[in-house]
């Protein structure tokens, strides 16, 4: 789309890639990274821009940026590609501070992809709209929803669908999966406390030694009780807990230690994850 731009228009739109969460953040820009390595693009082309992020290396006329230089080249989107969060983008769009405002310029022309964009509160669809299409047609903004789960925030007539218009592929591609199928029947008995799930827990990974399993809470301090609680009864199992209460940089290496588990490890291995949704804390 980039190259599609730049042939027709005459310049190289910036692209700003939103995520909901810090915790996705330095992953999948790492992701982003070994593609653009292996296109032969240079360091410096991608910056991450949250409140826990580092200011990448970039030069200037062969010379090293200060620092105060870099943050300048981060927070106000001055690089080719940024990768940042939703509250970002969204405070700058209806922010009236200086700080928030110093980037706004450089959204004209952009294009913004919005991954998961379902995770955008429903209450905000209507000025999120509005302000999405303001901005495509005063400043030619292009935006890319990117989900499995189209929200109702753009009216269908105004949502060019990118990669099957007509839908049969897409179609074709869920009937021919191996889905995932869901046992409702835990949800069916209503809300339980934690502590009467646990059970029915561990009777799983009983009868089941050989598998491994993501368990997903909505508050920190449950997927803490039972991450303890589950290691605890079963000291034999390899486990990790992931949170965007942990460390960026021990976060990553858990991250590493799962992907080399699926790449070919044979202990199982029991994830305690949390992942926030729309009532967990923000993410900048």
């Amino acid at each position: 789309m980039q190259n599609q731009i730049a042939e027709r228009k005459g310049y190289t739109p910036r692209i700003i890639y939103c995520l909901p969460f810090t915790s996705v953040i330095d992953q999948n820009a790492a992701i982003l990274e070994e593609i653009l390595k292996a296109a032969g693009v240079n360091d410096g082309y991608l910056a991450r821009h949250h409140y826990l992020s580092d200011w990448p290396e970039r030069k200037s006329d062969n010379n090293e940026l200060s620092d105060s230089e870099k943050e300048y080249f981060t927070e106000g989107w001055e690089y080719p590609f940024t990768v940042t969060t939703f509250v970002q983008l969204l405070e700058t769009l209806f922010s009236n501070r200086n700080r928030k405002l110093r980037k706004f310029h450089n959204m004209t022309n952009a294009v913004i992809i919005l991954d998961e964009v379902q995770n955008i509160e429903a209450k905000y669809f209507e000025t999120v709209e509005a302000m999405f299409q303001a901005m495509h047609d005063y400043f030619d903004t292009r935006f890319v929803f990117v989900t499995a789960t189209q929200p109702f925030l753009i009216k269908e007539k105004e949502v060019v669908e990118l990669t099957d218009p007509s839908k049969e592929r897409t179609r074709s591609f869920f009937t021919g999966m191996n889905r995932i199928q869901m046992d409702v029947s835990l949800w069916k008995k209503g809300r339980l406390p934690l502590e009467e799930l646990i059970p029915d827990f561990q009777r799983v990974l009983e009868f089941n030694r050989d598998k491994s399993f993501l368990f997903i809470l909505n508050k920190v301090k449950a997927s803490q009780d039972l991450f303890h609680q589950l290691r605890k009864d079963n000291p034999e199992a390899e486990m990790v807990y992931l949170s965007a209460a942990v460390l960026p940089v021990l976060r990553k290496q858990r991250i590493d230690q799962i992907k080399a588990h699926g790449e070919g490890g044979s202990k199982k291995t029991t994830h305690c994850g949390f992942y926030p949704g729309s009532g967990g804390r923000r993410r900048y």
